[in-house]
Parts: C-alpha cells; structure tokens; sequence
C-alpha cells in the first residue's frame, strides 16, 4: 500500500550506465501529481515522472545507503 501523496516531499536515486560505470544520484523533489503507479515530481530544475516504488519519504534510508550498509554488512561475516 502506497502513502505517497500529492504536496509529499520525496526522493529518490537516479542511476546512469555508461560503458564502464554506473553512478547513482540522488533526488529530491515534490509530488505534484499522481496518474497510477507513477508520480509527477517537481525537482529544482523541471518535472519527472518517478514510479511510485522508487519514491521515499524524507527520512527514509536512499537506495545507496541500502547498498552501503548491506556491502559492510556482507564484509563483517
């Protein structure tokens, strides 16, 4: 169940391939509607249209804080 609204303000991480390398960015904006399982989010520099699923809430872990802590968690063992 989704409690995303519109007026949240959310984030989420943006992640690009190239050739060798990925890179994750993250974020931020506000929703500002919601067609379905996607989000319009307002950022600093125009609109997006963002899955639900990959929206978080303010104080919600980003998706590379995730993959850090699950990597030194992985290394501890």
């Amino acid at each position: 169940m989704n409690t995303m609204k519109v007026g949240d303000k959310v984030h989420w991480t943006k992640v690009s391939r190239g050739r060798r390398t990925v890179s994750m960015k993250r974020m931020d904006g506000e929703i500002i509607a919601i067609n379905g399982d996607l989000a319009t989010v307002k950022t600093a520099s125009g609109k997006q249209e963002v899955p639900l699923t990959a929206l978080r809430l303010p104080d919600a872990p980003s998706a590379v804080t995730e993959f850090v802590n699950a990597m030194r968690d992985v290394s501890k063992k």
